[in-house]
């Protein structure tokens, strides 16, 4: 199970994960995955936690994603991504959001 007490290390890691299983499986490269990812699977990949908001909300690739999302596909989301939540959570741990900031710079998901 998924806590929100989860390190951040450790979420960016199973999202990576996820994203380089899914660019496997599509033979391309995974920092693309926010790019090319279709909606309903980025959807699943959120719902079940494979895709952590760390990553998803901490990145301007995961936001141009969301973007793209259906109004149902968002209310989907919303419990698992809750932007108060995570609002807070970035301004509250701002090495943590650095980090993931870095970490989606030096992958080149941008």
């Amino acid at each position: 199970m998924i806590t929100l007490s989860e390190p951040v290390e450790a979420a960016l890691t199973r999202s990576v994960q996820t994203m380089m299983d899914w660019a496997e499986e599509q033979s391309v490269q995974w920092a693309d995955y926010f790019r090319l990812v279709n909606t309903p699977r980025a959807v699943q990949h959120i719902q079940s936690g494979k895709l952590s908001p760390w990553l998803v909300l901490g990145c301007v690739a995961g936001k141009k994603m969301l973007q793209s999302f259906t109004d149902e596909q968002l209310q989907m989301v919303q419990r698992f991504i809750n932007p108060e939540y995570w609002s807070n959570k970035f301004k509250s741990s701002p090495a943590d959001a650095i980090f993931v900031q870095e970490t989606a710079k030096e992958a080149k998901i941008e």
